[in-house]
């Protein structure tokens, strides 16, 4: 049996159509100064954006490449600065990245990120969706976390008056654009799939 909450959000028609992906490095910087350059590292603004479009009714700029400079890049940085939630945001990662960690990674994924996802698209909203994909003593590697935007979630379970067997989260990933078919699947101890990528998923963090 299955239960299944979704909205009507899609990959292939409200995300962006370029990947997470900027070759010359996306401009970033405050006051209108560029202070660095990230590379693949907009996922979050990505998302937000994504989600703020969806929710207005409104389509993303068609852009198949991703922006060496101009507005576009300056809001997507923006958005990725309201993702970032600071500075809470950093800091939840880097607990959650310690190698002795992991009884916090598996109440982060089940306890939280889960529950959150299923509440927000109860309300019908796109949610958001912090992957942790590093373990690590370094501060260093909180580059390495990404963000998603689920919009369908599925608990499996082989009999209604039991623990859910896995939960099976569809989500646009903004480093594979145009791909309805990307999934995290979470099993009952809290391991996490990704079925596009792989790179390890040690915990989801709910962002919402």
């Amino acid at each position: 049996m299955a239960e299944t909450v979704q909205i009507g959000f899609r990959p292939t028609e409200h995300g962006w159509h370029f990947a997470n992906d900027w070759p010359g490095g996306a401009p970033t910087g405050l006051a209108g100064i560029t202070l660095a350059r990230m590379y693949g590292g907009l996922c979050g603004g990505m998302c937000v954006m994504a989600a703020r479009a969806w929710e207005r009714g409104t389509a993303l700029p068609p852009d198949r490449q991703a922006p060496p400079d101009g507005p576009l890049t300056t809001a997507l940085w923006k958005a990725q600065l309201d993702s970032l939630d600071l500075p809470q945001g950093p800091l939840r990662y880097l607990q959650l990245q310690l190698p002795a960690a992991a009884a916090a990674r598996r109440r982060s994924t089940l306890g939280s990120a889960v529950p959150a996802v299923r509440r927000t698209l109860q309300r019908g909203r796109p949610a958001l969706l912090g992957l942790v994909r590093a373990t690590s003593w370094n501060p260093a590697a909180l580059s390495k976390h990404h963000v998603v935007l689920a919009y369908r979630l599925e608990i499996r379970r082989r009999d209604p008056g039991l623990p859910a067997d896995g939960v099976v989260l569809s989500v646009y990933d903004p480093n594979h654009p145009d791909d309805d078919r990307v999934r995290l699947t979470v099993t009952a101890d809290g391991a996490v799939d990704h079925s596009r990528s792989r790179l390890p998923v040690h915990a989801l963090v709910a962002l919402d």
